[in-house]
């Protein structure tokens, strides 16, 4: 449900603030570097769910879930959408 005039953004407020930080480079090193940290917040993020969650789970396991999330997440990443972010800092 979108009111008009009100919705101007897709993303929350934080996201918007960061994606003006990214206007003042190049496109393309823009978008390299708003991926990588996509995958770096919700790396740290999956991280700290197994760490908190799942505190015995063996290596192998680990190795699983990550495996796991990555197909999981490379359209995300692909796409450079925010999802990323959202999923990282839950």
């Amino acid at each position: 449900f979108q009111r008009p005039g009100l919705d101007v953004f897709r993303n929350p407020p934080a996201f918007a603030a960061l994606f003006s930080v990214l206007a003042a480079v190049p496109e393309t090193p823009a978008a390299l570097l708003w991926r990588a940290a996509g995958v770096a917040v919700f790396l740290t993020g999956l991280r700290r769910f197994r760490r908190d969650v799942l505190p015995g789970l063996s290596e192998s396991r680990t190795g699983v879930l990550f495996a796991v999330a990555a197909v999981l997440a490379l359209p995300a990443a692909n796409n450079g959408q925010v999802n990323l972010f959202i999923a990282g800092s839950a």
